[in-house]
């Protein structure tokens, strides 16, 4: 029912078919343009999260397994927390893995070697005499670089968080420094008479 204006005609029905106002396309969120960073897990499982993902739905939205790189059956032994397992992951992807208890050893025992080694090379370094000479110059040089090198290695190995690898680092370093450092060696060696080294 339609009021009738102060002129006596009433007032028009509004048409079906009225333009509707046309309002400037909105600019995309900056939200969906951020890039994404990947998160683990305490159970080791990678996965990608956006800074818009989660704000409606609680964070578990656009979550995808990471990109190719380490295969599905690795991503169980990557741990941020000290641990017992056989199942380790040493320095290389899936090494010794799920290979058994014979390479998990065999890991244990060049973790320890290397340990004892860079023992050895900071043994050798003391005892070789510094000179003028570029070819002593370069000796030094080269035993310092793998002393180095190796202990890097043993530090990213220690960093597995794998408790028997902890424990042949130790037992490696120890033995290299009993056999180089403490001067057992001297004592129990003979001297030019015969007698025991004091």
């Amino acid at each position: 029912m339609f009021l009738a204006s102060s002129g006596g005609a009433s007032a028009p029905p509004p048409s079906a078919a009225s333009p509707t106002p046309k309002f400037p396309p909105q600019k995309p969120s900056p939200i969906a343009h951020t890039p994404y960073f990947v998160v683990i897990g305490s159970q080791g499982r990678g996965m990608e999260m956006g800074a818009g993902d989660g704000v409606a739905d609680g964070g578990m939205s656009g979550m995808t397994p990471p990109p190719g790189g380490m295969p599905t059956s690795c991503m169980g032994m990557m741990h941020m927390t000290f641990f017992w397992s056989t199942r380790a992951q040493i320095l290389f992807s899936c090494w010794p893995g799920d290979r058994g208890a014979g390479a998990y050893v065999l890991a244990l025992f060049l973790v320890a070697a290397a340990s004892a080694l860079v023992d050895c090379l900071s043994a050798a370094l003391h005892r070789l005499s510094r000179g003028d000479r570029v070819s002593l110059a370069l000796l030094r040089t080269a035993l310092h670089a793998a002393r180095m090198g190796l202990a890097y290695l043993i530090m990213l190995a220690v960093m597995s968080f794998n408790v028997g690898v902890l424990i042949a680092a130790i037992v490696g370093h120890a033995l290299g420094f009993l056999l180089t450092g403490s001067g057992l060696l001297k004592r129990a060696g003979p001297s030019s008479n015969g007698l025991m080294m004091k």
